[in-house]
């Protein structure tokens, strides 16, 4: 299951398999869902490059990867990168917002390359 919009602040919602995905399409919209979400959700970014943030809700269960990989297809479908990239995938409470709209990653969980 499917579902795509984008809400009245302009950052893009899905919701895939049952969980929520948020994409900031923009700078401000990056900072905007990492501030309205929580610790145990997944945060993912290109590595190396500069991107949208992507956040998967976590509502308690266990997100499975197929869902993470979707969510990193939708980072790279709006960094508009053709080539093959790395991902870097982390619980949100191991994010940072140290100013303007970069980030300090404490500890990734995981990479992904796609």
């Amino acid at each position: 299951t499917q579902v795509f919009f984008y809400n009245s602040l302009q950052n893009m919602h899905e919701i895939y398999e049952g969980f929520h995905i948020d994409i900031g399409v923009n700078r401000s919209e990056n900072i905007r869902i990492l501030q309205n979400s929580r610790g145990k959700d997944i945060w993912i970014h290109l590595t190396e490059f500069p991107s949208p943030h992507a956040i998967i809700k976590n509502e308690g269960s266990i997100i499975p990867l197929k869902v993470i990989k979707y969510a990193c297809g939708l980072v790279k479908r709006q960094s508009k990168r053709n080539q093959k990239v790395r991902f870097d995938i982390a619980y949100r409470k191991d994010i940072e917002h140290v100013g303007h709209a970069f980030v300090k990653v404490n500890h990734i969980i995981k990479e992904i390359r796609m």
